[in-house]
């Protein structure tokens, strides 16, 4: 969630949505970031920005988190990374470094953020269209053709569109 204001118009919005297709996620965080080192980076950030959550995780050495963290899939077979999968930790993991509200998201064992929200555990497989408008995904998959990557390259991490 962000904060985006233009003072001079007085359009305040707090929260921006980005759209990426189930596709890419699954590519991005199934593939890419689903690594031995993506792991120990996120261990090593619940050990040093997270310590209680570490210890509460009943960890004495990163490679029992690297162990337990390696064992979850990258991202449901939906796609969706907001379950009980890497992806989660990883993303929230990001976040932690400087906030630590997000240190209770990367706990294996569910625990409550400063919101009284738990984060990581389960899915809430929350259909596109439940967040966008039908229109707006039509527009993504238009555009996603119009540049060359047709409705199923959206995994494509990079395209050529000079000439």
């Amino acid at each position: 969630m962000s904060h985006v204001a233009h003072p001079r118009f007085g359009i305040v919005s707090n929260m921006l949505l980005q759209y990426y297709p189930r596709p890419f996620m699954k590519h991005l965080f199934g593939e890419v970031l689903y690594t031995e080192e993506v792991a120990e980076r996120n261990c090593q950030i619940l050990n040093d920005s997270c310590s209680s959550t570490f210890e509460d995780n009943c960890y004495e050495e990163i490679s029992a988190c690297v162990d337990e963290m390696r064992a979850l899939p990258g991202v449901a077979s939906d796609g969706a990374i907001d379950g009980k999968v890497m992806s989660c930790r990883t993303l929230h993991g990001s976040f932690a470094v400087d906030n630590n509200d997000h240190c209770p998201h990367m706990s294996f064992a569910p625990q409550y953020d400063v919101a009284c929200n738990v984060k990581c555990q389960e899915s809430k497989s929350t259909p596109d269209d439940e967040v966008f408008l039908q229109e707006e995904l039509a527009y993504f998959a238009a555009f996603s053709q119009a540049i060359g990557l047709g409705l199923d390259q959206y995994k494509t991490p990079s395209i050529w569109l000079g000439g």
